[in-house]
């Protein structure tokens, strides 16, 4: 049976919370995976953390960012009294995505038109 040489904590952490407040109020704004990482805690522990903090309106939603190439929005945090959070942007329409799309799928075939003609069978033919 294999023991553990590091004693894990149980319970509240005290120096990593004020590793959290001093990360929050004097480095720029992050997302919760990234204060994490920078405090060495769980994700799941600094959601908690962040979401006693932003009830008390001791921290606010800097902005919002796609990261990595992801479609959702992921909110950066930073320290701040009563500022009011930045508000979630909104999904862009239909219309306009697939507007986009063809523009991305045009720009990686080289702008290549297709140009379709009908044969003397009355078939539709790529040229």
């Amino acid at each position: 049976m294999a023991t553990r040489t590091i004693k894990q904590r149980k319970g509240f952490n005290p120096i990593g919370m004020a590793n959290f407040f001093e990360i929050l109020f004097k480095e720029k704004p992050k997302n919760r995976a990234e204060l994490a990482e920078a405090v060495g805690i769980n994700v799941c522990t600094a959601s908690r953390w962040l979401q006693l903090l932003i009830d008390r309106k001791l921290v606010y939603i800097a902005f919002w960012k796609k990261v990595n190439g992801s479609s959702n929005w992921i909110a950066y945090y930073a320290g701040g009294y009563g500022i009011t959070d930045e508000p979630k942007p909104k999904p862009i329409p239909n219309a306009v995505s697939c507007k986009l799309a063809r523009e991305r799928k045009r720009k990686a075939n080289g702008y290549r038109t297709i140009v379709r003609i009908r044969n003397e069978s009355g078939r539709f033919v790529s040229r």
